[in-house]
């Protein structure tokens, strides 16, 4: 596109203004070039009425047809992409099904009415334009009617993999999560553990030609098996983000979400503790790590300017913390992983909203029909207590400090094959049950990471037969001989039941079954929490479930 005369110089403050409005300049060629995601802010009309006014500036060249073929394509609606949001104007839209899907209801504790009262949450607002996150414009897409343009420039290549065969269903995963990308930016895989959440992130990474990447998770544990699998494609080109590491300057950065919200937070002393507090309530533990002003500021730069978020463990973005950190990069694709994005409290959507809809699905059945890992085998053991609690922290208290509980647990644990993991709720609780239970080793937060690697290690080579393990081993941990598990710590969390028989449903040479004892404490509270378990084990048509 060229300009036909000489222009003054408010004649080209007025030009630009207005090229602007359609045009992003590319200055590898020098030129203007349509762009579809401002040209959706208008409606063809208004679009006609730019272009005629460029012409009557003095504008000539193909481009200006280019813009117009854009505008029309789009009929009578438009769509416009800024950062975290997305806009849709159009004539004549289902308000109040775009209000219903895109909303939610929560149940909360009102102090002045002293009871639990239900609040409708909404994540759309206006009329026209209607505004919601950009992680939910497939859903706006569907309950409006109107398609989503490409909004996002996404170029793919054919992945080259050395060294292993990615599975079907990765490569179709991974190309769910490129086609959705092109449409808003953002997509969530849910996957089974086994599955190879992980392997499909590197997919995509690798079809993305290796954008500057940051992999973020909640505990080191998982950066470090990040790490491994990165490596196996054969990428050196990754660094590390924690304690005696500050390697930020790589094409892939691992970090937990810990660390980024700490360089995006400028007042540590309070955020710190606002985020332990936080994080505690979603059952993960807090991994402190020092940082330098210059290691923050380069962190920073490093994380705002990178070109794709690949999440772990997706369904904890609601908390404020993972919140915080994802929404600080505005502009880059963004990828979720988790066996369950779903939450519990009724805030599923804030996981699409900010890391998109789930844009592939493979669970744990699927994967024991394709031999990928075994089915689980899961007895629900009951134990009875003769004992009224008056309140939850009262039954809480009786049942993780009983010995006799902790008697027959580690009765059940010598019965089962081994390796055994037995996943406890509380410190103290777990102290109790590991030194009833010969030769097993207690693995709580206390422990370093380094020293947590090396006794999950000694269990994979089966030196070590029994491990006692609080929450940290809810997600991501990979033990692929570990035989049996025993879930002692109770919870009513779906994600949780189901994150924590993936642990024992890895394949390995003869292993039929992934056996799990479930302890339903028959007590208030307990056997409620346990019946909740009792149903989500039983979406998996796979999985044996029986009682004892």
């Amino acid at each position: 596109m060229a300009l036909s005369r000489y222009l003054s110089r408010d004649e080209f403050e007025h030009y630009l203004s207005v090229v602007s409005k359609l045009f992003s300049f590319d200055p590898a060629l020098k030129k203007w070039k349509p762009n579809a995601s401002k040209i959706a802010s208008y409606t063809p009309e208004e679009v006609r009425q730019i272009v005629d006014e460029l012409r009557r500036i003095g504008m000539v060249g193909p481009e200006l047809d280019e813009a117009l073929r854009i505008a029309e394509n789009m009929g009578d609606y438009a769509y416009e992409l800024s950062g975290n949001y997305i806009k849709l104007r159009a004539r004549h839209l289902p308000l109040d099904s775009i209000r219903s899907e895109l909303s939610y209801e929560i149940k909360t504790y009102d102090r002045e009415l002293h009871k639990q009262v239900t609040r409708r949450i909404y994540r759309v607002w206006g009329e026209n334009p209607v505004v919601t996150y950009r992680g939910l414009a497939p859903i706006l897409e569907r309950v409006s009617g109107r398609p989503l343009p490409k909004l996002f420039e996404v170029q793919t290549r054919e992945v080259q993999v050395h060294g292993f065969e990615p599975r079907k269903y990765q490569l179709d995963a991974m190309k769910s999560v490129t086609t959705q990308f092109e449409k808003c930016g953002a997509a969530t895989i849910q996957m089974a553990t086994g599955g190879g959440k992980t392997v499909v992130a590197k997919l995509v990474h690798e079809s993305l030609n290796r954008p500057k990447t940051f992999f973020a998770t909640l505990s080191t544990d998982l950066l470090l098996q990040a790490k491994e699998i990165w490596e196996k494609f054969g990428d050196r080109d990754v660094g590390l983000v924690m304690s005696g590491s500050m390697d930020y300057s790589k094409n892939t950065v691992m970090a937990t979400v810990q660390t980024l919200n700490k360089v995006i937070n400028e007042s540590l002393d309070d955020s710190d503790k606002q985020m332990m507090n936080e994080l505690a309530s979603e059952g993960v533990r807090y991994d402190d790590v020092e940082i330098n002003d210059e290691d923050k500021k380069r962190l920073l730069y490093e994380y705002s300017t990178s070109e794709l978020v690949i999440f772990d463990e997706t369904q904890h973005v609601p908390a404020s913390t993972a919140r915080t950190v994802v929404k600080y990069n505005d502009t880059s694709l963004r990828l979720g992983l988790s066996a369950t994005p779903w939450r519990d409290d009724g805030r599923s959507m804030d996981i699409y909203a900010f890391m998109g809809t789930v844009a592939h699905v493979t669970n744990a059945s699927d994967l024991a029909d394709m031999g990928y890992v075994v089915p689980a085998d899961i007895t629900m053991y009951h134990v009875d207590h003769s004992y009224t609690p008056v309140s939850w922290p009262d039954a809480k208290s009786h049942v993780f400090a009983s010995e006799d509980r902790a008697k027959r647990v580690a009765e059940i644990v010598h019965s089962l094959p081994k390796p055994c993991m037995v996943i406890v709720k509380e410190i103290k609780h777990g102290r109790l049950q590991s030194s009833l239970i010969d030769g097993s080793i207690f693995v709580s937060s206390e422990v370093t990471p380094e020293l947590r690697k090396s006794i999950f290690d000694r269990v994979r080579s089966n030196e070590q037969s029994v491990i006692v393990c609080t929450t940290l081993a809810d997600e991501g941990l990979d033990i692929p001989n570990l035989r049996s598990l025993v879930l002692a710590g109770g919870g009513k969390s779906s994600t949780r039941a189901l994150q924590r028989v993936g642990r024992v449903l890895r394949p390995d040479k003869g292993k039929d079954y992934g056996y799990v004892v479930d302890i339903v404490d028959d007590i208030e509270y307990f056997d409620e929490h346990a019946e909740r378990r009792r149903k989500i084990y039983q979406t998996e048509p796979r999985w044996r479930i029986h009682d004892e």
